[in-house]
């Protein structure tokens, strides 16, 4: 029976198109330089499987970044749950500070992250799914629960997450619409300036209306420019064949993305921080120096 399971896996193709492999560039091979570059043509299993078509590659990709606002959609959520439901809030943050069911569920969504990441039975149905959907919920808590915490008590915090969650549907819109753009059987161009206009239309509508809440405004659309940046470039990464994904393993691809751009940034936030305590600890040196 498993043999038969990995015959039919092999035969679905891989994300990665022969384009893919032959191109060559500045982005090619720095990415192998980094380690970024994961598709391995050697492996008796690589080698055995299809490439996909330009569409077909496109299509997985806009069912990953589905999954993905899927993910963030929960999330906001989970925000409006645990602003209005008072004990599920306070059973994870009370009185500011993390519950033991906090770090209950922060350790548990941690490993689950991790078993997704490195076990690849988690990226075959219905497994992909279960995980998908117990991560999104342990993500969830871990971040809405202090976040809904916060916005209980300002004023214009309803505002503030209807704002953000049409900042999110809308960022995703538009780079699903990016990417049906080039395809050979929909010319989605049209969506995509609809779609950039909808995103102007609204940070200029919510600037207008709430004039003191524009400083939260720039950082949040700020913030939404950089995760697409981030996005983009971990998808170019899928695209050239990181971590060997086939077209049906989209979810898995989803919580990847998700993964590595949660890492990456909690690696820069520490980095940001040894710069502060080095600077820190160079100023006082500095300022002694001076004293003497």
């Amino acid at each position: 029976m498993s043999k038969v399971n990995d015959t039919q896996t092999t035969n679905v193709p891989m994300v990665v198109t022969q384009q893919e492999i032959n191109e060559q560039g500045i982005f090619n091979e720095t990415s192998k330089a980094l380690g970024w570059y994961q598709y391995f043509p050697e492996s008796p299993i690589v080698a055995s499987q299809e490439y996909s078509s330009h569409d077909q590659q496109m299509l997985f990709i806009v069912k990953l970044y589905i999954f993905l606002a899927g993910l963030f959609i929960l999330q906001y959520l989970m925000v409006i749950m645990f602003y209005y439901s008072f004990e599920f809030r306070w059973s994870l943050i009370f009185l500011g500070y993390p519950t033991p069911l906090y770090w209950v569920i922060l350790s548990c969504t941690i490993l689950l992250g991790l078993m997704a990441y490195l076990i690849k039975l988690f990226r075959r149905p219905p497994f992909n799914l279960i995980v998908y959907f117990l991560y999104s919920f342990g993500v969830g808590c871990v971040l809405a629960a202090p976040y809904a915490e916060q916005l209980w008590w300002n004023e214009n915090s309803l505002i503030i997450i209807l704002y953000q969650f049409c900042m999110t549907v809308c960022t995703f819109g538009t780079i699903i619409a990016y990417k049906f753009k080039d395809s050979q059987f929909i010319n989605a161009s049209y969506i995509l300036l609809i779609a950039l206009i909808l995103d102007v239309f609204i940070i200029f509508i919510f600037i207008m209306i709430y004039t003191e809440l524009a400083w939260l405004i720039v950082i949040s659309v700020l913030i939404h420019l950089i995760y697409v940046c981030l996005l983009l470039f971990e998808t170019r990464l899928i695209q050239r064949g990181k971590f060997n994904l086939n077209l049906d393993e989209y979810i898995s691809g989803a919580l990847f993305i998700y993964l590595e751009v949660t890492l990456f940034v909690i690696f820069v936030g520490i980095l940001f921080i040894i710069f502060m305590v080095v600077a820190f600890i160079l100023l006082i040196v500095a300022f002694i120096a001076h004293k003497k």
